[in-house]
């Protein structure tokens, strides 16, 4: 193979390869991911991929590479360490199997299992963020664990933990949410829009203000 490593682009390549093939590819697995954010952006996503570039690719990939090498170091450190797990829901939506995906760094502690969420940032937030949180709080609900921990590490050095308690009402707000997906892309219809501050940075913005 001919390869120039001395070539920046062949870096961003393989990391970009590594980034862009993480969403599912079938209608009928939806990830936890795709539920936290704007369901019209997971909508476009999925029919319209737009691959990530450039130093944003970089920075995923390194909360990406942060996130594996904290599982290594928990995982050699606490023997009962489960590690990355992943769990599937089992829906049924207009006659079909549809599966909601999920996957989270599981620890066991004794007798309590705890979800771990890491988070690469600028800097460590007063308070979680609320689609963090949220996200974590969708894994508690997937697995039904009744505690996570988010931790925050930025890029200064600096870290910080949150403890996020189980909400049994959640299961069916990621059902719905699944459900609503899972239509949209099945008919190919555009989910509503869900506006909020993250708006700016998606890059369907101008195409999802013209509907």
């Amino acid at each position: 193979m001919d390869v120039d490593l001395s070539s920046s682009s062949f870096y961003e390549q393989i990391i970009s390869r590594f980034i862009n093939n993480e969403f599912p590819r079938e209608i009928n697995r939806i990830s936890v991911t795709e539920l936290v954010g704007c369901l019209r952006a997971a909508y476009y996503r999925r029919i319209k991929p737009l691959k990530f570039r450039g130093p944003q690719v970089v920075r995923l990939f390194i909360g990406r590479a942060v996130h594996y090498a904290l599982e290594k170091l928990i995982n050699e450190y606490l023997s009962s360490s489960h590690g990355e797990v992943k769990r599937e829901l089992e829906l049924n939506i207009e006659g079909n199997k549809v599966y909601v995906v999920g996957k989270a760094d599981l620890i066991h502690l004794g007798e309590e299992e705890v979800v771990i969420e890491v988070k690469v940032t600028g800097q460590v937030p007063e308070e979680p963020y609320p689609e963090h949180k949220k996200q974590l709080q969708y894994y508690l609900a997937l697995f039904n664990i009744s505690k996570g921990v988010l931790l925050y590490i930025d890029r200064n050095g600096r870290l910080r933990t949150f403890t996020v308690s189980r909400d049994p009402r959640l299961l069916a707000e990621v059902v719905e949410r699944a459900r609503q997906l899972y239509i949209a892309l099945k008919h190919n219809k555009l989910p509503k829009p869900e506006r909020s501050n993250t708006c700016y940075f998606c890059p369907y913005k101008w195409q999802c203000y013209k509907h």
